[in-house]
């Protein structure tokens, strides 16, 4: 139950309606942000910048426990049958949304990262890039928070209770989401055309691993993109036609579970598969991005290397350990393709 009236736009956030879903997706994003976490510290033992993969990271955690602790408060006030204010349930369930949207524009940087870098291009280099797609984010994540953040103020200080005007209001915050959710992928749709047909057309792989790097973030990029079109679809119906209001609890509890499942579970646990991440971290190969002592709990696809770095797996074993081979292209002190230490 909550304490605010009922109107069309609160169908969503009515925790009686959805029932104990709430608490199997609480442990379902638990058990998955503890296997994230333990992905970041992998990562994060290989690599000592903040690149946008070890940003990706970060952010999948961070969106990860947001909607564990969303859905376990509305689990608590389901279990308990708590009146619940209304602003705070409207929170609950659109900021999480929103982070979902970090995290693909920041998978999109990622993307843009290795494709651009597994090309023997030479009009930027990594140093320059990873400036500007940081400034870039960090405009368009202040700017989209600011606003996010007063139409919660709004919500929180409306004295009125005018229940057309808070309506509105989280009507605004859904389109956001459902906008961003066909927006984003669109970007990223035309900037693989740009670079594939134009930005990029005459520049080679610059070897056998660098072209697997591509096909890997490409793989991962359609999923998240696929899911992000879907779930953008989802809002723009529900917006559009209400269709929750018909559903019982019961069937809208197994609607929303299997949406989050197929438009947000199963798309960042094929992003932390450790064969997607092991091929992704040999992107960044300067020195300046890596630890020297580094070491992989896993290994990723199998298959032999070369020693001219023309590598076509990720890994080659060695008595203590594993070494990487692949580009330096962030500008290494012998610009020739570089041999990195995972030793343990």
């Amino acid at each position: 139950m909550t304490d605010h009236k009922t109107t069309p736009l609160s169908r969503l956030f009515d925790v009686d309606r959805l029932g104990l879903a709430t608490f199997f997706l609480a442990v379902a994003y638990f058990i998955l942000g503890m296997h994230a976490t333990g992905k970041l510290r992998q990562v994060h033992r290989v690599l000592k910048a903040w690149t946008s993969q070890k940003f990706f990271h970060l952010f999948v955690v961070v969106h990860l426990y947001a909607r564990t602790i969303a859905f376990t408060v509305m689990a608590g006030f389901s279990i308990a049958k708590k009146d619940t204010w209304f602003p705070m349930m409207v929170m609950l369930f659109t900021l999480p949304e929103i982070l979902m949207l970090t995290v693909y524009v920041i998978l999109y940087f990622h993307w843009l990262e290795v494709f651009i870098f597994s090309h023997d291009q030479f009009w930027t280099n990594r140093r320059e890039f990873g400036r500007r797609w940081k400034v870039v984010f960090a405009v368009v994540t202040v700017i989209l928070y600011s606003v996010l953040g007063l139409y919660y103020i709004f919500l929180c200080v409306d004295n009125a209770n005018d229940a057309d005007t808070d309506a509105k209001a989280v009507a605004t915050i859904e389109q956001l989401a459902a906008i961003g959710d066909v927006t984003l992928p669109g970007v990223m749709g035309l900037s693989w055309l740009y670079f594939h047909l134009c930005a990029l057309s005459g520049f080679g792989f610059k070897n056998t691993l660098a072209r697997q790097r591509v096909e890997k973030i490409n793989k991962v990029m359609w999923v998240w993109t696929s899911a992000r079109l879907l779930r953008g679809a989802v809002f723009f119906v529900s917006i559009a036609d209400e269709w929750e209001t018909s559903m019982t609890s019961v069937i809208l509890s197994m609607t929303v579970f299997s949406v989050l499942a197929v438009t947000e579970l199963i798309p960042i646990l094929y992003a932390l598969d450790w064969s997607v991440v092991a091929m992704l971290l040999m992107g960044a190969t300067g020195n300046d991005l890596l630890r020297r002592d580094a070491s992989y709990a896993h290994l990723g696809s199998g298959g032999g290397g070369s020693s001219n770095g023309d590598a076509t797996t990720p890994f080659t074993s060695r008595s203590n350990g594993y070494r990487s081979i692949g580009s330096n292209d962030d500008g290494g002190a012998n610009g020739a393709d570089a041999v990195v230490d995972f030793s343990l």
